[in-house]
């Protein structure tokens, strides 16, 4: 029988830890299948559809889109709201869409990869739709 020397058992267990996992701060999103489906639903306001989401286990579609809607539709009621103060804000794992001190909603990395661009695009896009 032959014995491996302490050394080369080291970098082996190395390599394989290193191999075997994902590599540190890698988003869950990036390790999705883009052929996968997923949950996701219109975001609906007077009757029209603005955009759609996609669903997580805590904040399936349906209730996601809907909080966003009445968010929306809470600023629109509001005489003293101006859509031109809709604002984008980057975070390293998310892009927000706020109005002052008000978040419209959160775009997620799943939600860009939904659409196929990242997330500072598809703020872009929800940001025009929810200002017209």
């Amino acid at each position: 029988m032959t014995t491996m020397h302490p050394a080369h058992m080291c970098l082996t267990v190395i390599l394989f830890v290193f191999v075997s996992f994902p590599v540190f701060g890698q988003d869950a999103a990036s390790s999705l299948s883009p052929q996968a489906t997923y949950d996701s639903a219109n975001v609906v306001v007077n009757g029209q559809v603005l955009f759609k989401v996609i669903g997580v286990s805590s904040s399936p579609a349906k209730k996601r889109a809907k909080r966003i809607a009445n968010r929306i539709e809470a600023l629109a009621e509001d005489p003293t709201f101006d859509p031109e103060n809709i604002a984008i804000r980057v975070e390293d794992d998310r892009t927000l869409l706020v109005a002052g001190d008000h978040r419209i909603m959160t775009i997620r990395n799943l939600d860009a990869m939904g659409e196929g661009v990242n997330r500072r695009t598809l703020a872009d896009i929800y940001q025009k739709k929810i200002k017209a």
